[in-house]
């Protein structure tokens, strides 16, 4: 190496800080061209986090004038405990979660008949692992019980969030400014929010009666969720790559790996089972098209006579569903599983935000084009 030539040193916390960056962009669905307005977001946003940390540690009254009710809590610590809160507050506001982290000694071991009620109660509450089996088995492999009493706070509106929550029984009321705003009634999750946005609980939460939570730490939630998110999109990605349409566009430069992305980004699975209906003939709700990744339909539509027509069967890598949105009209046919089926679904906005005008000019003549008997809603192209 010569003299002129110097060694590049990245420094320690870019490596982080970065990774932690891309987690928030996957986390939010970031659409490609909305990154740079959101980079200049987020990292205000951080360095704002960090200037709080840092008067934290240089007057902890500070702590005392950001939650408010912990004023005078804070003031009456002894040094050690002030120490302490001090170094929490860094691991809340500065952590970055690792996707790769081995979360081994995190599983809390359940019999069969408890993991079968949190997967149901994980399903029904948990947003980011969706209808996704094996993602909800993953989540609930890490749950922990934890028991709660009349009175009890779970959490309270300005601390920092150290866990999310469950719920598999008692009543919860949801307190924000001292005002009761709602209440849990044996179902639902909490405590999310602070987790995923590194900020201070937004509302208290206080049993009402007895109950039970299954609870997961912040840092074990964090892995989790970016994980899940890293995985759903390369699963997605991969996918798309097998749609007949999208194999066109991507080959015709009508689509590229950015807008790709954001594609893989808006899908959310479905699951049906044997001859459960999709869509219905003549439905006006039409908020989604569909993609199939695993599985068989039978598209059929109900003549004048009321005699029923078989227009296809479709398999894995074809969609319906499309042409309502297209065209904003009901659903010409009816569209029933015959068999299990896992279905990647797209909703009525992201389909308008991601195609924009020229795009769905140009799937619209695809679909004319490549199906002479019908379109792949099961509409004869000729159809008003």
């Amino acid at each position: 190496m010569s003299n002129n030539e110097q060694t590049i040193q990245f420094p320690i916390a870019l490596k982080p800080l970065l990774i932690d960056f891309v987690v928030h962009v996957l986390r939010d669905r970031i659409p490609s061209d909305q990154l740079p307005s959101y980079a200049v977001q987020y990292f205000s946003e951080r360095q704002n986090a960090q200037t709080y940390t840092a008067t934290l540690d240089d007057n902890t009254e500070s702590a005392g004038t950001f939650l408010t009710h912990q004023t005078s809590r804070i003031s009456n610590q002894t040094d050690d405990i002030i120490k302490d809160e001090k170094q929490r507050r860094k691991s809340v506001w500065g952590g970055s979660p690792d996707p790769d982290r081995d979360l081994t000694d995190k599983v809390v071991m359940k019999n069969p008949d408890v993991f079968q009620i949190l997967c149901k109660i994980v399903q029904d509450a948990v947003i980011y692992v969706g209808d996704d089996p094996s993602l909800v088995k993953q989540f609930v492999k890490y749950l922990a019980p934890k028991n709660v009493f009349k009175g009890e706070e779970i959490i309270r509106q300005g601390d920092e969030g150290d866990y999310f929550y469950c719920i598999e029984s008692g009543k919860y009321d949801v307190i924000v400014n001292g005002k009761k705003v709602s209440e849990l009634d044996n179902k639902g999750c909490f405590g999310d929010i602070a987790l995923l946005y590194s900020q201070p609980r937004t509302a208290t939460v206080r049993a009402t009666t007895d109950g039970k939570l299954w609870s997961i730490d912040r840092d074990t939630f964090s892995t989790l969720t970016v994980s899940f998110a890293i995985k759903q999109r390369e699963k997605y990605l991969k996918f798309l790559h097998t749609v007949n349409f999208i194999q066109t566009f991507y080959a015709r430069g009508w689509l590229n790996e950015n807008r790709l992305q954001d594609l893989a980004d808006a899908l959310r699975p479905r699951y049906y089972v044997a001859n459960q209906i999709v869509i219905k003939q003549d439905d006006t709700d039409a908020y989604e098209m569909f993609f199939i990744e695993d599985g068989s339909v039978k598209v059929t539509r109900q003549e004048t006579d009321r005699t029923i027509r078989e227009l296809k069967i479709l398999g894995v890598g074809t969609c319906f569903g499309e042409l309502a949105l297209l065209e904003n009209r009901p659903r010409y046919a009816t569209v029933t599983a015959l068999e299990e089926c896992r279905l990647a679904t797209l909703n009525a906005k992201s389909f308008e935000n991601l195609l924009g005008f020229e795009l769905k000019t140009k799937l619209k003549e695809f679909v004319d084009k490549e199906y002479a008997t019908g379109t792949l809603d099961g509409a004869p192209k000729n159809k008003n």
